[in-house]
């Protein structure tokens, strides 16, 4: 629907627009809460001082995956995000790009696209 009210009619169209990363932020979202098990929530985290994740994956209240979602093919670990992990006490944090193959960031912080997200960690959930 977004697509339609600005007029981008085909996948090309958004390369270049100033609505691309909004728009694959969307997408990702939708796609994990369509997969989301039962029990668990999905919250954006963002506090006074400007410090947000994009996506904070709950279950019972209790934040286990914190994830950055990023058009981009060189992510980087943000100082929002830093605080962000420690703010919320999550294990496992993620960046979630268009296409890679899946590396780390750091001990507590995987790279990966939406299919391996969606595959190898939401279906294994806390334990995985």
């Amino acid at each position: 629907m977004l697509h339609h009210q600005l007029n981008i009619h085909h996948y090309d169209e958004l390369f270049g627009h100033s609505i691309l990363g909004v728009s694959w932020e969307g997408y990702i979202i939708e796609q994990i809460r369509q997969k989301l098990p039962t029990g668990h929530e999905i919250y954006f985290y963002r506090t006074h001082e400007g410090t947000e994740l994009d996506i904070v994956i709950a279950e019972t209240n209790k934040p286990y995956f914190g994830i950055e979602i990023k058009y981009t093919s060189s992510p980087s670990i943000t100082k929002s995000m830093k605080i962000a992990i420690e703010d919320l006490n999550t294990r496992k944090n993620f960046v979630i790009i268009p296409n890679t193959e899946e590396f780390r960031l750091r001990k507590d912080i995987v790279v990966c696209d939406l299919i391996t997200f969606l595959n190898k960690y939401l279906a294994a959930g806390r334990a995985g």
